[in-house]
């Protein structure tokens, strides 16, 4: 065994050690013995764990300390790289999105453009009453004159301005003018209408189609004439079809809105839009130097100096005195100052709306 004390190895019967003297025999002086040697035990447990704590620490620092600044010196480049590409990606996804956007507002536009075109097209509709009115005022005019074709052919009657006329007549009705000719039978038609829609009346009807026409076309009230004619004509030269006639009807200008028509319903709808926007206008008809096919036109006056081509006076055919310029309606105003296409006219006859509206 060993003593408690010194720890010296004693033999098994020994009553004191032989080294330190120690009473091996006093049990409860061992146990204090014991008690007093385990905080030692513990202590240097304690310092031993708490001075390698401290050596591992100094450790990491002297192993980790010196390479921070080195790999601080890295991460930038490998960040700004990062970054970049990131930047990139994100302006190209950004230039996507942009396009995506610009699409859709083109396609609200024309969303928006498309339903005011169909709104346009259902307002300047012309319903059945509308629509008889018109074929009745064919009729009973024919009638009086002895026949239609002696309204498309005036000169049976001696009269060459009588087609004219009817063509100027049919232009002021739908502006919401009264013609001077063939009131009679206007106001016969007129009281019929009237009483069919329960207080309207035919001119006052057109004219508010009229109206949205000149408001579709987007004619200011202060324009000049020339930006008011090449307004109007590109209209009709893209919304209005070319169709011959089969029996030369002559057309009121919102019936070759709504369905096609020739040179003289042309003739009819540009003369009535060039006076509702205050162009004085008139229709004539022309026959060819050639023996051609005869013509319808549409003459108009401005205080503009205007790039089209004109006569100086046609006073001979009751128009109004000064500068009457000539328009094809068929054609843009670009084309209008082609003096070959115009010399091989010759004017038959002329009327202008102020004429058949004159009281």
């Amino acid at each position: 065994m060993f003593c408690p004390k010194c720890g010296t190895q004693l033999p098994r019967v020994a009553i004191f050690c032989k080294k330190c003297g120690y009473n091996i025999q006093d049990k409860g002086k061992l146990e204090e013995i014991k008690e007093i040697k385990k905080p030692k035990k513990n202590l240097k447990i304690i310092l031993f764990l708490s001075l390698g704590g401290i050596l591992l620490f100094i450790g990491i620092i002297i192993k980790y300390i010196p390479r921070i600044p080195q790999t601080k010196q890295n991460i930038p480049s490998y960040t700004e790289y990062e970054l970049a590409e990131i930047k990139r990606k994100f302006e190209g996804k950004e230039k996507e999105l942009k396009k995506v956007e610009e699409e859709l507002k083109k396609m609200e536009q024309e969303k928006s453009s498309l339903q005011y075109t169909m709104d346009f097209i259902k307002h300047i509709q012309i319903d059945n009453t509308l629509q008889e009115y018109y074929d009745n005022v064919r009729y009973y005019i024919g009638i009086k004159f002895g026949g239609w074709r002696h309204i498309i052919f005036g000169d049976l009657l001696g009269d060459k301005n009588v087609a004219t006329r009817f063509q100027a007549k049919l232009a002021a009705h739908d502006i919401g003018l009264r013609s001077k000719y063939w009131r009679e039978v206007e106001d016969r038609l007129e009281a019929r209408y009237y009483q069919t829609t329960s207080g309207h009346y035919s001119y006052i009807d057109a004219r508010r189609k009229i109206d949205k026409v000149i408001e579709y076309i987007g004619i200011g009230e202060h324009e000049t004439d020339e930006k008011k004619i090449r307004k109007i004509l590109n209209f009709v030269k893209e919304s209005v079809r070319y169709k011959p006639d089969f029996d030369e009807i002559q057309r009121a200008p919102l019936e070759t809105l709504n369905l096609s028509g020739d040179c003289d319903d042309f003739s009819i709808l540009v003369a009535a839009l060039f006076r509702r926007v205050g162009i004085n206008s008139a229709i004539a008809s022309f026959k060819s130097k050639t023996g051609g096919p005869h013509h319808a036109m549409v003459l108009f006056q401005s205080k503009e100096s205007l790039p089209c081509y004109s006569y100086s006076d046609l006073s001979q055919f009751e128009l109004e005195q000064g500068r009457w310029y000539l328009i094809e309606p068929q054609e843009r105003f670009d084309k209008q100052n082609d003096p070959e296409s115009f010399e091989k006219w010759i004017i038959e006859a002329a009327a202008s709306i102020s004429q058949v509206i004159q009281e």
